[in-house]
């Protein structure tokens, strides 16, 4: 049974990018800026930003459990975060931009002594040239009671690689409550919630346009903009479900905005991985 619903996940996880419509996430960072007037529309940038930002962050935040101090876990997580693809900045940043964005997230964990945590992350943003690495750090202060919940904080570091014009980098901090069940003693059920705040910090370097003239041809010379700065904060409630059995572990997350730069999208992530 574990082997059939091992292999089921590895199928969805494969077949995952191929529902994927042909579109270009590569920022067009053209679009925010007015040839004619030179005015930069700092706030269309801040709410792609913004929303680009959730989705490349880091997925599965929880449980709040460690792995112990000689533990690690590798996994597999794809990503789905809501964007309002409708919207004229969307619509002039990327080609052809549809209402939810997708990646793939591969994240290592490693359990050290005194209820710490520490793991890496890598995740790819489908459709587009660009990668996010990050580190982070969780500690658990209360665990292993058996009628009380395991509480633990996590902090995250984030950067966006893959635009040669865009700058981002992402740091996370929020805290987790969850309690492990055992079902008859053949796996372990953790749900798990919280509430995580990401800090995003956007901006661009000097970037060339090449407006188009009355024959839809560039201009020979190209007009230069920057966009300064820009300080984003997205306040988030987290709700997930974590799985182990044996040493597979699969997992469901879903997290919204409660407040701040980007609106409320929801974003869904589906995790498949070993322990050991």
């Amino acid at each position: 049974m574990d082997r059939r619903l091992t292999a089921v996940l590895v199928a969805a996880f494969l077949l995952a990018p191929a529902a994927v419509q042909a579109r270009g996430y590569d920022p067009k960072l053209g679009s925010f800026y007015d040839a004619k007037s030179g005015q930069v529309d700092t706030a269309s940038f801040r709410n792609y930003a913004s929303e680009l930002g959730i989705a490349v962050s880091p997925k599965m935040l929880g449980p709040a459990a460690t792995l112990g101090s000689l533990g690690w876990e590798i996994s597999l997580a794809v990503g789905m975060s809501d964007i309002n693809g409708d919207a004229s900045y969307w619509q002039g940043a990327a080609d052809d931009p549809g209402n939810l964005l997708i990646t793939n997230q591969i994240r290592v964990r490693k359990g050290l002594p005194y209820s710490l945590e520490v793991g890496g992350i890598i995740t790819h943003l489908y459709q587009s040239g660009m990668w996010g690495i990050g580190l982070e750090l969780g500690w658990t202060l209360h665990e292993g009671f058996q009628y009380f919940p395991d509480i633990g904080v996590i902090a995250s570091v984030n950067t966006l690689l893959g635009s040669d014009d865009l700058a981002m980098l992402e740091v996370g901090a929020g805290f987790i409550i969850s309690k492990s069940f055992s079902i008859a003693g053949l796996f372990t059920l953790e749900p798990y919630t919280g509430f995580d705040m990401v800090y995003v910090n956007a901006s661009t370097h000097l970037t060339s346009m090449y407006p188009l003239d009355a024959t839809g041809k560039p201009i020979a010379t190209p007009s230069q903009f920057a966009i300064g700065q820009q300080n984003l904060y997205n306040y988030r409630w987290v709700l997930g479900l974590n799985m182990v059995a044996s040493y597979v572990t699969a997992g469901f997350e879903a997290t919204t905005n409660l407040t701040g730069s980007g609106g409320k999208p929801w974003t869904y992530a589906f995790k498949l991985g070993v322990t050991f």
